[in-house]
């Protein structure tokens, strides 16, 4: 039993650390998806 209770405390802190890098390439991900829109959207309003 308390083994379990070590893998549950190690496997919430690699958790809680891989949801923080998670997070962060959405946002970064998001933010690439959005600027490309941005992108497409301003040479198609110029070649229109």
């Amino acid at each position: 039993m308390i083994g379990y209770s070590v893998f549950l405390y190690l496997f919430h802190d690699i958790a809680r650390v891989g949801l923080r890098i998670a997070l962060l390439y959405v946002k970064v991900e998001v933010n690439t998806l959005f600027c490309f829109k941005l992108l497409i959207v301003i040479v198609l309003s110029v070649t229109a």
